[in-house]
């Protein structure tokens, strides 16, 4: 059974070359999975033992690995949502959206919340990516691949190089 699609995931690479790397470990992976109680997408943990912590233009993915160059890495995260997230002059601050419930992980900043894994509907494989608002739920993608393309999409769509 595929998991997600190759071809896809072969655009992102391609997307990213030459792009530094630093990628997680399977310890890492396996550590972060243990302390969340959860196995992370498919998709995800193979972008994160191929490429990690990762920003580059206008696209951040938060990694699984302790030694982080670009944000702090997924235990991190949940940790400030849970400290901070009820904490409404840290949130006016900082712009968190409060109570991102647990079974949402969190992968990638959007400036005012995160993008999220929808763990409820993770079917062994692979989940979709949503934004907690704070009354809703938007539905973005149906799962870390499709999230990324459609990134990689927005930058190409804004870029001074592709105005016809």
């Amino acid at each position: 059974m595929q998991l997600f699609d190759d071809k896809k995931y072969k655009s992102i690479v391609d997307f990213l070359s030459g792009v530094p790397r630093t990628p997680a470990t399977e310890d890492e992976l396996e550590y972060v999975e243990r302390q969340l109680g959860i196995r992370l997408p498919e998709s995800y943990r193979r972008f994160q033992l191929e490429f990690g912590d990762f920003c580059h233009q206008k696209i951040e993915v938060i990694t699984v690995s302790s030694s982080v160059t670009c944000s702090d890495n997924i235990l991190d995260v949940r940790k400030q949502i849970a400290e901070y997230g009820r904490d409404p002059i840290y949130h006016a601050y900082n712009g968190i959206v409060p109570d991102i419930p647990e079974d949402y992980i969190p992968f990638s900043p959007t400036g005012d919340t995160y993008y999220c894994f929808d763990m409820k509907k993770y079917d062994g494989s692979e989940c979709p990516v949503l934004v907690p608002l704070s009354f809703d739920v938007e539905h973005i993608a149906d799962n870390f691949i499709d999230w990324f393309v459609l990134e990689i999409d927005k930058l190409s769509c804004t870029s001074p190089h592709n105005s016809e």
